[in-house]
């Protein structure tokens, strides 16, 4: 539910199976056949939990989107409504009946996909075009960039003296390592 309003669930799994559809051969060729049941980002979650997680993101970036068009005066003419329900019909009688099933595809579920995506294209025009791209000389510094070292052989002790390591519980064949932070004030 978003502000009042359900979240259909057969749209998020049209999304999530649409997407996964187009995403498969490339995810696959990069990160072999396990893409979807392996951790590929080493935060615990397997690819396809992630590839969920951010479906849902965008939908809900998607349904905000729609909540706000008044705001920026977008709307979906009816020509653009009749151009959804064609292409709609058309996707339907393009695929086969197993690949309809497998994405859990109906005409009003592809049809509210396409209004989403719409949505986002016509908020994101209006978005950009009512935005103020004049930056201040003093607003175009609030940022900075520092380094911080790491070294692998030495280290400070308690008085602040440089004291050869023991051990190291860093794995890498470098012997210091630069971490670049950027930061906005």
């Amino acid at each position: 539910i978003l502000n009042g309003e359900p979240v259909k669930l057969g749209v998020a799994n049209f999304a999530a199976r649409f997407g996964q559809a187009g995403a498969d051969d490339f995810y696959t060729a990069y990160f072999g056949k396990n893409v979807w049941t392996s951790d590929l980002y080493g935060n615990g979650t397997t690819g396809q939990d992630n590839f969920k997680d951010s479906v849902m993101d965008s939908l809900e970036d998607m349904y905000v989107l729609q909540l706000h068009m008044d705001e920026y005066n977008v709307s979906i003419t009816d020509d653009e409504k009749a151009a959804i329900t064609a292409a709609a019909a058309q996707f339907m009688e393009d695929n086969s009946k197993d690949a309809i099933n497998a994405l859990g595809a109906t005409q009003e579920i592809v049809e509210e996909y396409l209004t989403l995506e719409t949505i986002q294209s016509k908020m994101k025009a209006a978005i950009v075009a009512g935005a103020d791209t004049n930056v201040t000389d003093e607003e175009a510094k609030t940022g900075a960039y520092s380094y911080v070292g790491i070294s692998k052989t030495t280290h400070q002790d308690e008085s602040g003296n440089t004291a050869d390591r023991k051990s190291t519980r860093l794995n890498s064949s470098h012997h210091g390592i630069a971490f670049g932070v950027f930061c906005l004030k």
